[in-house]
């Protein structure tokens, strides 16, 4: 006998749809640092400019698949968790740390890297 398919709990739907909408944010704030619109990130994934304002629209359920999000990341140079928000449902301190670090402009970020290197080459004679 087949088991029957459950339905998707609504908390977790809920709180999957906040992270997409955080994930929309976050891949905006970036088109904006990089002085980017719907229609350059369409041309570097070809896709058509439409969609990408759909997968980027605060009233539209989707979203990027994760083929052209990959080719998105791919053509800007960047990995893909640099998009992504920490995910909020799982435990642990790491999680406050990204959420925090996820914010922070890029040349900050390049002199923490930066800094942490020079510790590690401090200290491992390196």
């Amino acid at each position: 006998m087949k088991k029957p398919k459950l339905a998707a709990d609504t908390a977790a739907m809920m709180i999957a749809t906040e992270y997409v909408m955080a994930s929309k944010v976050a891949i905006r704030a970036l088109m904006k640092r990089r002085g980017l619109n719907s229609s350059d990130v369409a041309r570097l994934i070809s896709v058509n400019p439409g969609t990408v304002s759909r997968w980027l629209s605060s009233s539209s359920g989707h979203f990027f698949d994760l083929h052209h999000y990959a080719l998105l990341c791919i053509q800007l140079g960047i990995p893909p968790a640099t998009l992504l928000p920490p995910a909020e449902w799982t435990d642990g301190g790491l999680q406050a740390s990204l959420k925090y670090i996820i914010t922070l402009p890029e040349k900050e970020l390049a002199f923490l890297i930066a800094v942490k290197k020079l510790a590690d080459d401090c200290y491992t004679g390196h």
